[in-house]
């Protein structure tokens, strides 16, 4: 499908230009990479996010996120009847998975700075799992967006219901993993 314009796609107009299975593909990503950055976020301690245990959990949750979720793509590949992954599949898997990897991005960077003293492990976990919670809020933004070119206050609404799921599930699985 050729592009309308020269808008970036990691853009909500960008997206809104994508075959809907794409689009579709990279808001799954987007919603459960943000989802399991979240519950490893709430399992850490500040001590962790002080050391580099924190930033090594975090990296490593979005790295072995990415890499499941291409071995779960590559494996749909084959079910729905292809038995070989052609190379513009396997570039636009890698692509429509990149949120997953851009949802630790930023609280990799806060652990980070934590690990070497620019701020307290505390606050460090306390920004990071606000910028994971404010992520899965915005979703409502950028669904009616891409839908009808501007958000609803039903989508806005579907957004922080959303976010304030996600931070339940979280929590409920950090509290029964401990």
């Amino acid at each position: 499908m050729a592009r309308r314009n020269k808008e970036p796609l990691h853009t909500v107009e960008g997206l809104r230009q994508l075959p809907i299975e794409d689009a579709s593909a990279r808001i799954e990503a987007y919603v459960y990479g943000n989802i399991l950055t979240l519950t490893a976020l709430v399992a850490l301690y500040p001590g962790d996010a002080e050391g580099n245990k924190g930033l090594i959990v975090i990296a490593a949750t979005g790295v072995t996120t990415y890499i499941a979720h291409m071995f779960a793509e590559f494996t749909g590949h084959r079910v729905r009847g292809r038995q070989h992954v052609t190379a513009e599949d396997f570039r636009r898997d890698l692509r429509n998975g990149r949120p997953i990897a851009s949802s630790a991005t930023v609280p990799v960077v806060l652990l980070a700075a934590s690990s070497i003293g620019w701020i307290s492990g505390f606050w460090a976990l306390i920004f990071a799992e606000a910028f994971v919670i404010f992520r899965l809020g915005a979703l409502g933004f950028a669904l009616g967006h891409i839908e009808r070119g501007a958000s609803s206050f039903k989508n806005v609404l579907a957004g922080i219901v959303l976010a304030l799921v996600a931070t339940a599930v979280s929590v409920v699985k950090a509290f029964l993993t401990h």
